[in-house]
């Protein structure tokens, strides 16, 4: 490799750790960490559940920490599934398209809790 290629790919393995540390971030703040802006969203599924459902749900979510390289390849912590009263919830984060993914702090998440069958 070229001292140019080493450095582009030293950029962006930086850009997708900060993406990925900004996916950390907003999982556990609900966007209350002004530094990673987005919207949480529930599927009309898990908004079906009752309230206590739902609260143990986002209560899960935070503590989420099943990442591996099986459960999580890329890395990205874009993706998990939570055991919520014996129901299985998935959820995940998209970047919004168009979004400049070199720039991980302007970025902005929409996280969705979803049921499997609304997958």
């Amino acid at each position: 490799m070229t001292i140019h290629a080493d450095q582009a790919e030293a950029a962006r393995t930086e850009a997708f750790a900060a993406i990925r540390d900004g996916n950390d971030r907003f999982r556990k703040s609900f966007g209350a960490d002004f530094t990673t802006p987005g919207q949480v969203l529930m599927s009309a599924g898990v908004d079906a559940k009752d309230i206590a459902f739902r609260q143990a749900a986002m209560c899960a979510l935070i503590a989420y920490d099943g990442f591996t390289p099986k459960t999580d390849p890329d890395g990205a912590h874009d993706f998990g599934v939570l055991c919520v009263e014996g129901v299985r919830v998935f959820w995940k984060i998209d970047l919004l398209p168009g979004i400049d993914a070199t720039r991980p702090h302007a970025l902005r998440r929409i996280l969705t809790l979803f049921l499997p069958i609304e997958a």
